[in-house]
């Protein structure tokens, strides 16, 4: 079966074979007579239009229904080296995000034995925020790659926040900053 159409043979040997058809509407007999080969293939039409139909609309409204209710999985933010030992970044928060765990993050490459960064401030709307308990917010002497994260939940009753961010750092490189939906 899986799907494919099953034909069986039903009824008695009349000279008219009937079959018995599976697949849209039940268990279906038919008669291949003229007249009923048509209303066969009428009912095979209409099945056929309607699981098009309902396909063509799960194709079409899925999509919509996730996207009006999904949140973005990273967001960037732009990042801005002030000297060799200071960066900013700055970030908006839409207002989907409203009351939501987000996580800013910002990348680094390059450190090594004498790198050091820190998160000097986070600001959220002009107020500073605490970082949630596991953020990392700093890092010494680390080789390689290095990202420092602060987690906090995202205001409620704003259509949109801002989040700056003031970086502290020495003998490493800022790559890139986002906003991430923990």
């Amino acid at each position: 079966m899986n799907g494919s159409l099953k034909l069986a043979m039903v009824g008695e040997s009349r000279g008219d074979a009937e079959i018995f058809w599976s697949r849209c509407h039940g268990a279906m007999a038919v008669s291949l007579t003229s007249g009923t080969m048509q209303k066969m293939l009428g009912d095979t039409a209409r099945c056929i239009t309607s699981r098009l139909l309902a396909v063509l609309l799960l194709a079409v409204l899925t999509p919509m229904a996730s996207a009006a209710t999904s949140v973005p999985a990273a967001l960037a933010c732009q990042s801005t080296t002030l000297t060799d030992e200071r960066a900013e970044a700055a970030c908006t928060l839409p207002g989907s995000l409203v009351g939501k765990e987000v996580r800013f993050k910002a990348h680094f490459l390059g450190s090594h034995d004498d790198s050091k960064v820190s998160f000097l401030s986070v600001m959220l709307n002009e107020t500073p925020v605490a970082c949630r308990t596991g953020s990392k917010t700093e890092s010494r002497f680390e080789d390689g790659e290095v990202t420092l994260d602060c987690g906090f939940t995202a205001p409620a009753a704003t259509a949109t926040a801002s989040v700056k961010v003031s970086i502290s750092l020495h003998h490493l490189q800022l790559d890139k900053t986002e906003l991430v939906v923990d």
